[in-house]
């Protein structure tokens, strides 16, 4: 999939992408920002069992006080990929832009694998730019904490993934489009035994 924008002057777009599991599965974003035109991106991308999901974005930033926040997090099980790749380009003349990428991944499978790759082209002197990613796995460590309290262990882990989950589809607003996330990405399609 493939969606190209041009944000004219003072224009806003919010777009939300939710992947779960695929094939080569394969979405490019390429947003232009005229002056004061503002993006917010942000999604999740699930593969549990030999799969491989990418989301790459490019984000250019041409104009005075242009913003774009982007925000994905990502879960790989066993044998499965997922990719984020984030370019973002603030021209010379984007004075006064900001411009932020966040990637938060989880590894709950043998031989899973999350890739975070943000990356920053900062050519203005006045531009507000912040990144980060973290890679992380099911952490055994807090699973055999809940066990100790009495918590079966697919429940555990249902807690520890949903609430990593959770942190990108509660910036959705419509509640229907959320329940129907939630459902999507639930955890008895997802090999939990909740």
């Amino acid at each position: 999939v493939l969606f190209r924008s041009i944000l004219r002057d003072s224009a806003g777009l919010n777009i939300g992408m939710f992947l779960r599991g695929g094939t080569l599965n394969k979405h490019i974003l390429n947003i232009h920002l005229e002056n004061y035109s503002s993006l917010n991106n942000f999604g999740h991308i699930q593969n549990y069992v030999e799969g491989d999901s990418e989301v790459v974005t490019r984000i250019i930033h041409q104009g005075l006080g242009s913003s774009s926040e982007q925000f994905y997090t990502c879960e790989s099980g066993r044998n499965s990929q997922t990719v984020v790749q984030s370019i973002t380009q603030i021209s010379d003349i984007s004075n006064f832009a900001e411009a932020g990428v966040e990637v938060s991944g989880m590894i709950t499978g043998n031989h899973g694998r999350c890739h975070a790759v943000p990356t920053m082209y900062n050519h203005s002197d006045n531009a507000k730019t912040n990144f980060g990613s973290n890679i992380e796995y099911l952490d055994a460590e807090k699973i055999y904490y809940l066990q100790t309290r009495g918590m079966p262990k697919s429940k555990a882990d249902f807690l520890l993934v949903n609430s990593h989950r959770l942190k990108t589809i509660n910036l959705v607003d419509n509640e229907e489009i959320k329940n129907e996330l939630k459902e999507m990405f639930s955890d008895v399609q997802n090999g939990f035994d909740v």
